[in-house]
């Protein structure tokens, strides 16, 4: 990095110039970037060679301090030292710093396997190892295959093959003890970070539901505010608690509060009026039969369309659009004559049903593996197959926390998936 500065005057100018990088010392370096967290030191190799330098020397005492220091300073939870031979750089950039599997490149969900110091997806782990089978495939005698599946599959020839074996067994007992006393550690960092999400979560619905109206009245409901999208979230991923992320939960559980509130006393109207269904045939079976028969029981044809009709998609129209007001007996009485009317209705015309309504009223294919997720079209889940109830807790799970549920918007059927069904004459 050249640094000039130019003075001028009226007839002329003076022209100082020197280099800042090439003059800087190393304990100069040192007392700058000491405060630096590990992505920046990485970004700082790429500066100039001089940095390089001073960054990148695995036999260099000041550099491995460097990163050291900044390693327990930025990421606590790595405070065990890095393996035998791995330098510090290295270290970093294997656990935290680089996101990409070292033997495909893609950037997806990776494990650092300690055992073999490699960061990989779970595609190229399977076609790079081989079990204890295929490799004893290859091997003639037992006395080979003990001695080979206790060391490494190949021999120096400088060395002879007992002491080759007796250092490899040691070598190998020290990479699975490493290995295990990682897997530990990360397993215990989790557990912390999980209490104290826990405990963050806790505080901020505390917090609300401590909120009171003019009239003194609970603005804010605990059960209602565990059903939000910002608390499905939260409660599914495992992460650094301290983040902007979590500044905006409380933000977010306010904002969502009506919408969730709205869907569980919708929820509550529909189970008000399979309720009163499950009365009306209890009472019926008791009148001609002598005997009260369970709910599980009941054959009505009509039964199968009730999700789909339009009157239980949407009850609350009679009490203006209400759902926290309760259907008086008259009004349930009244829905379920319509409900009734309609299921009759699409019995005897199917092809008013929509097309994941046939695959699962009139086709039985609500257990086959033929149903999609409307809503993960532009992801790598677009392509998973899953069973109708699957996809229901999918999409009412915490990777899209969708509050109510409708089956012609958030539901396709894989057409291929259905024609093979089809010839197979299911």
């Amino acid at each position: 990095m050249l640094v000039t500065t130019h003075t001028q005057s009226y007839n002329s100018s003076t022209t100082f110039s020197f280099d800042v990088v090439n003059h800087l010392s190393p304990e100069l370096f040192v007392a700058i970037v000491r405060d630096l967290s590990p992505a920046d030191l990485l970004n700082l190799t790429f500066v100039c060679k001089l940095y390089r330098e001073y960054l990148c020397s695995p036999n260099s005492s000041m550099t491995q301090e460097i990163w050291r220091c900044s390693r327990l300073y930025y990421y606590p939870s790595l405070y065990l030292p890095p393996p035998e031979g791995m330098d510090e750089k290295s270290y970093l950039e294997l656990a935290r710093l680089r996101k990409d599997c070292q033997l495909c490149g893609r950037v997806v969900y990776l494990i650092v396997h300690w055992a073999f110091r490699l960061r990989c997806c779970d595609r190229c782990l399977k076609t790079n190892i081989k079990c204890e089978k295929e490799i004893c495939d290859y091997l003639c005698t037992p006395e080979e295959k003990r001695d080979i599946l206790q060391g490494l599959p190949y021999i120096e020839i400088h060395k002879k093959k007992s002491l080759w074996l007796e250092q490899q067994k040691t070598n190998t007992l020290k990479i699975m003890e490493d290995a295990k006393s990682r897997m530990q550690s990360s397993i215990t960092q989790n557990c912390l970070i999980e209490e104290t999400k826990n405990a963050m979560v806790e505080t901020i619905i505390d917090e609300l539901c401590e909120i009171r109206s003019l009239n003194g009245e609970q603005v804010y409901r605990s059960t209602y505010l565990r059903r939000s999208p910002a608390y499905c979230c939260a409660m599914s991923n495992i992460s650094e608690p301290i983040n902007d992320d979590w500044v905006a939960i409380k933000k977010s559980m306010k904002e969502t509060y009506t919408t969730v509130t709205f869907s569980i006393e919708f929820s509550k109207r529909q189970n008000q009026i399979e309720h009163r269904i499950d009365q009306l045939w209890r009472l019926h079976d008791k009148n001609n039969n002598g005997a009260i028969n369970s709910p599980n029981q009941l054959k009505d044809p009509c039964l199968k369309y009730l999700r789909f009709c339009s009157t239980y998609k949407n009850p609350i129209s009679i009490n203006n659009g209400d759902p926290s007001i309760p259907f008086t007996q008259c009004q349930l009485d009244f829905l379920i004559r319509q409900i009734k009317d309609e299921a009759e209705d699409y019995r005897e015309h199917p092809n008013k049903l929509s097309h994941v309504a046939r695959a699962i009223i009139l086709g039985g294919l609500e257990k086959q593996r033929i149903f999609r997720c409307a809503l993960c079209r532009k992801n790598v889940n677009s392509k998973i197959n899953y069973r109708f109830i699957d996809v229901r807790y999918h999409l009412e799970g915490p990777f899209h926390c969708v509050l109510k549920f409708i089956e012609d918007d958030h539901v396709l059927i894989n057409e291929h998936a259905l024609e093979v069904l089809r010839k197979r004459g299911i």
